[in-house]
């Protein structure tokens, strides 16, 4: 499998490449299309954003992990921290175990209940670190809890 990957990458395996060219990019331009219908829909009002009450920056894009992501949202929140501001570390707590929205708690929590990302965040940096699906309910959840 390996071997065909490369070779696909590589462009040594054209007829394999030739196979998977249609159907991905028949997913390509569907993929296009949602993405077309999902801006509709934002800008005629279908579909509505909603400001945080706070200031908020964002930390992220479309890979999953091995980015540096959680060092400068480490480094991030220390500098903020430093210049005398009450920042907050917002995130979905991968693979978690507890559930809802919640402020993590060195003392009653762990890696496993709150994620072990959210968990290292909140023992290294000292700054409250809120865990939920929802961003919107987790900022306000870190405003009302944690004064940020």
């Amino acid at each position: 499998m390996r071997d065909v990957i490369v070779g696909i990458w590589s462009g040594e395996a054209k007829t394999a490449r030739c196979l998977l060219y249609v159907p991905l990019a028949f997913l390509s331009y569907l993929y296009q299309v949602a993405l077309m219908a999902r801006e509709y829909m934002y800008k005629t009002g279908i579909m509505k954003t909603q400001d945080a009450p706070i200031p908020v920056i964002s930390v992220g894009n479309i890979t999953l992990g091995g980015t540096g992501k959680t060092p400068v949202v480490e480094r991030l929140s220390r500098t903020f921290k430093d210049k005398g501001f009450n920042p907050g570390i917002i995130t979905r707590g991968y693979l978690r175990s507890k559930s809802g929205t919640f402020p993590v708690d060195l003392k009653n929590d762990s890696a496993a209940t709150a994620g072990d990302e959210a968990y290292m965040l909140a023992k290294r940096t000292r700054i409250p670190v809120i865990v939920g699906k929802d961003r919107l309910t987790a900022i306000e959840c870190g405003v009302d809890c944690c004064n940020i």
